[in-house]
């Protein structure tokens, strides 16, 4: 589900011109953060302090489409784990 909104809001975007390179960004994040979920149990807590740094320093430089779509990917798998986490509380 990450993979196909990561996708979407890739491909909707008008005023980058190098969507795959936006693309392959967020899958190479998304990749990263969830196999090092398999390796390592609180891999998710660097992961969202990865995302939340990005989140601050996104806005004031202009970065290439692989990094954008590297913290697009961030936020998906910071998103994933915390609906997890949500999900395993309340249920």
């Amino acid at each position: 589900m990450a993979t196909m909104a990561c996708m979407a809001i890739c491909l909707l975007q008008s005023s980058i011109e190098s969507k795959l390179e936006m693309f392959s960004g967020s899958l190479v994040s998304l990749l990263i953060s969830l196999i090092g979920q398999l390796l390592f149990f609180v891999w998710f807590v660097p992961v969202i302090l990865v995302w939340v740094r990005e989140s601050i320093f996104v806005w004031r430089k202009s970065y290439p489409a692989f990094r954008i779509g590297f913290w697009i990917g961030l936020g998906a798998a910071s998103g994933v784990y915390m609906g997890g986490i949500f999900a395993y509380n309340v249920v």
